[in-house]
């Protein structure tokens, strides 16, 4: 809740207020404020048109309207009134409707009312101060002095002299709580006097403006710079690791060893067959069936029955081999070039791969992507780890040297300044357009660096330039490489080229087997062992009709040819078998190499659908890789954001200002900021420190990208699940880009400015060093001088708590007696960040209006307010609550 302060006055005062006030204001001197010419309030019309003055923001505006945008806690009516002249003094009327208008708007709001009469020595006071029941009836002395106990003199109202305004206004600050610094006003604490008596008043201001200062302190604590600050660990400070790229590195290494799953699996090869033995049983058992067939001119019928089912296996096989050669879209898979020599975008990469998938497995459906939202979430919290030593995750902890924690300094050790993209001159880029490398691509640098080096065989005049831009590509790489969002692109990087160069291998390794056992033909081998085995038997059969013949003739005996035919056969047989087992053991080999092959190609197909399905899940982990690497290297190198980059105005106050008003500008020591910054940033930096930093970075969605805006600030977790809302696009990738642009423009953290403003507000010694030197303009000449601090308040300190002295008489009557004595005074000192605001005001006694000067030849003269009573007796009631 706020509190809402009216300032209102007669057209002619009104103007002059305005004027005042707005300069002031743009000068950021005073806090916000309505100003109210009461003559252009219409008897009647509810609307009061009033001029509203908050900082460089100015503006015509009906009251009613402004004042119940916000909740409002107490509001305060001031009417000034100028006795000098009748026509700026405002009638019971006025005062009266001003009142009731803003109780109306705010009815609950606590309302403080306060009219404030100020004239010159000379004025006839008496005769025109109308002070109004309930109300808080104030007369500023017309006197101007440095501060309490020192020399005043009268201030007489001149056109050509500001001073008298500037005296007035001044005073209306301090009493109204308008100085900027100051968070409540004297006025709020204290009762109205009762009936009509008046309350001689003058106030003694010192606003001392600092915002200046204080942009420097919080610029320093709030840019990191190449070093991070180290953090606070319990009651001590961590550690600095002294091989900062190895921490990196293994964290890297240690983040994707828990989340092995976006990396190439290990592939599972099947036990080499057996080759089944030709024993001589076999043999025996398999002679005969040849012998029939080779006697019947046809041999090759059982090599055809035993690699029938072997031929099957590896015509099977490579009906569904994957990847032809001649596939387009494989091409643009495994280069990631276009046919027009650009490069790919990842969303053209996955849609290529996609397509090749269905081609060449039309009944195959593809899978659904694995859930790789906690390895991104790890991903930032183990980056944020190196840099701040919070504990997020058991498998991710932070380094420890000893017993205590650890950090990584370099803001580059963990990632990548966003704007340090490799581009290639332009009379390179005009062979290779749109070939734009962001810091931590590297598949993309990779991919370069190869068509680099085809454009040296095409271009031979530019080899050079050529050679000289791959120096330079290797030095910016291995930069960003070193890093730890660098190590886990390599990583899923060198992944990436090892499934595309094992699904190369596997190609040939098809294509090799695929010839292989086109070129298995045991045709002439089979052949020939027919005609041997023919000869053989018709040999036989022809030494068993010899035999035959010469038993029947008598010629020897019978037991003697059976059995020289029994031994002829035994001889056939053994021989037949022989010459068989010897000749079909290669067909057996032939045989194992076709099932071996077929198996071989069973394997090579199923080692090429799980690269297949590797290179699609690296392929998608590595386009999400580069959207979230985008969006952390650009917030951490400001996970504060950034100080806006407003110049503040300096100060031309001084000259023409009452004696009793002094405005000065601190001014920044660069020590005192260095020595504040430094003293401070174990207090601000705890262990941790970034967690929330990335949270105001996950909710502060750039307007950029239009409607997603609203739908990723209700549901930040769209991030993690990739999707395409509106079909212009990833989001997680669109809004990485948004955020990554508007990185260096990003609002300051409003918690860490709290905590700033906090540390501004507990450490008064270090408020002191940097309001050491404050800077002024002499009231006559204009002059800047730069003076102390204990300078520019002096007079205004606990020296002068207690009171006493008396107002000049120039606005009493002789017979006041007391009336001009002090009564009580009070002193607030109070700020709002650097920003302090030195209030002292004195009040006299209470007094009567016939007290106060009077002209000697004037008769006494009342104001006509032909709407409300007469002004010896307003009759106006207190307001409830007053």
């Amino acid at each position: 809740m706020s509190d809402v302060v009216v300032v209102a006055a007669r057209r002619s005062l009104a103007v002059k207020l305005l004027s005042m006030l707005r300069d002031w204001s743009s000068l950021n001197l005073v806090n916000p404020v309505y100003v109210v010419d009461l003559d252009s309030v219409r008897p009647g019309d509810p609307q009061v048109p009033a001029f509203a003055i908050q900082g460089s923001v100015n503006g015509a505006c009906v009251l009613q309207e402004a004042i119940t945008r916000t909740v409002i806690s107490s509001t305060k009516v001031c009417v000034v009134s100028a006795v000098t002249d009748p026509g700026e003094i405002a009638t019971t009327a006025q005062c009266v409707g001003i009142v009731e208008s803003v109780q109306a708007s705010v009815p609950s709001a606590h309302q403080l009312r306060v009219h404030i009469f100020a004239g010159a020595p000379e004025d006839d006071w008496a005769d025109r101060l109308a002070p109004l029941i309930g109300w808080h009836n104030l007369v500023i002395s017309p006197e101007d002095a440095a501060s309490p106990g020192v020399g005043a003199a009268a201030l007489v109202r001149d056109p050509e002299d500001p001073r008298w305004l500037t005296h007035v206004v001044g005073t209306c600050c301090s009493l109204l709580g308008l100085w900027r610094g100051q968070t409540d006003a004297v006025l709020d604490h204290r009762q109205s006097l009762p009936g009509t008596q008046l309350l001689p008043v003058r106030a003694y201001s010192r606003s001392l403006a600092a915002e200046a200062v204080e942009q420097q302190v919080q610029a320093r604590l709030v840019t990191v710079g190449v070093r991070y600050p180290v953090p606070r660990v319990d009651t001590s400070t961590a550690l600095v690791v002294q091989d900062e790229s190895a921490v990196a590195v293994a964290m890297a290494d240690a983040l994707l060893a828990k989340h092995p799953e976006v990396l190439a699996r290990q592939r599972t090869v099947p036990p080499r067959k057996i080759k089944p033995p030709l024993d001589w049983i076999t043999a025996l058992k398999l002679f005969f069936g040849f012998v029939w067939d080779a006697l019947r001119n046809a041999p090759q019928r059982l090599a055809d029955r035993l690699s029938h089912e072997a031929r099957r296996k590896v015509a099977a096989a490579t009906e569904k081999l994957l990847f032809g050669g001649a596939d387009a879209g494989f091409t643009v898979v495994v280069k990631g070039v276009k046919p027009d020599g650009s490069l790919a975008s990842w969303g053209e990469f996955e849609a290529a791969l996609d397509q090749v998938i269905i081609r060449t497995a039309p009944n195959a459906q593809l899978g659904v992507p694995a859930d790789t939202s906690q390895l991104w979430r790890d991903f930032v919290d183990a980056g944020m780890t190196l840099l701040d030593a919070g504990q997020r995750s058991a498998d991710l902890l932070p380094r420890f040297v000893g017993a205590q924690r650890a950090v990584i300094s370099t803001t580059e050790r963990v990632a990548s300044k966003q704007d340090g993209d490799f581009v290639l001159p332009d009379h390179l880029a005009a062979y290779l357009p749109g070939w734009r490398i962001e810091v931590a691509d590297s598949i993309g640098a990779d991919r370069l660096r190869q068509r680099l080096e085809e454009l040296k065989q095409t271009k031979p005049n530019l080899a050079h330039d050529l050679t000289t831009e791959q120096h330079r590509l290797a030095q910016w790489n291995a930069k960003a490489a070193g890093s730890y969002v660098g190590r886990v692109g390599g990583r899923l990087g060198d992944a990436f080229r090892g499934v595309v160069a094992e699904i190369e291998l596997l190609q040939q390794r098809v294509a090799a087997l695929r010839a292989q056992a086109a070129a298995t033909d045991a045709t002439v081998d089979q052949a020939s062992l027919g005609s041997r085995l023919r000869l053989l038997t018709l040999a036989m059969a022809g030494v068993l009709t010899v035999f035959g013949v010469l038993t029947g003739m008598q010629m020897i005996s019978a037991w003697l040819g059976a059995l020289l035919m029994l031994l002829s056969v035994l001889v056939w047989i053994v021989s037949g078998v022989t010459s068989f087992q010897r000749h079909q053991s290669r067909l057996f080999a032939m045989i194992h190499r076709m099932e071996q092959s077929a198996s071989d190609l069973e394997t090579a197909e199923r080692h090429l659908a799980e690269a297949h399905e590797d290179l699609r899940t690296i392929t998608r982990a590595y386009r999400h890789y580069l959207d979230w690497a985008r969006a952390f290297g650009a917030f951490v190198h400001a996970p504060l954001g950034s100080m806006p980059d407003t110049q503040i105005r300096s100060l031309h106050v001084g000259q023409g200002m009452p004696r009793s008003v002094r405005i000065g500008a601190a001014v920044a020591n660069p020590d005192a900021v260095d020595e504040v910054s430094n003293l401070w940033r174990p207090r601000l930096f705890e262990a941790g420190w970034l967690a929330d930093c990335w949270q105001e970075f996950l909710a502060d969605v750039p307007s950029t990208l239009g409607d997603l805006r609203y739908q990723l600030a209700a549901e930040p977790a769209l991030l993690e699940k990739d999707q395409n809302l509106d079909g212009q696009g990833s989001i997680l990738h669109r809004w990485s880009r948004a955020v990554a642009e508007r990185a260096p423009h990003r609002n300051t953290s409003n918690r860490f400015v709290a905590k700033v403003q906090h540390q501004i507000e507990v450490d008064e010694s270090s408020r002191s060093k940097l309001l050491a030197t404050v800077q002024v303009e002499d009231a006559v000449t204009g002059e800047p001088m730069t003076i102390t601090h204990e300078n520019f308040l002096a007079g205004l300190d606990h020296d002068h708590r207690e009171a006493s002295g008396a107002f000049l008489d120039s606005m009493f009557a002789a017979h006041a007696g007391q009336a001009r004595m002090i009564g009580d005074q009070h002193l607030i000192q109070q700020s709002r960040g650097l920003t302090q605001a030195t209030v002292l005001i004195q009040f006299g006694t209470a007094a009567t209006a016939d007290q106060f000067r009077r002209t000697a030849h004037d008769e006494r003269l009342w104001l006509p307010d032909p709407e409300g009573p007469e002004p010896e007796s307003p009759g106006f009631p207190p307001l409830p609550g007053v």
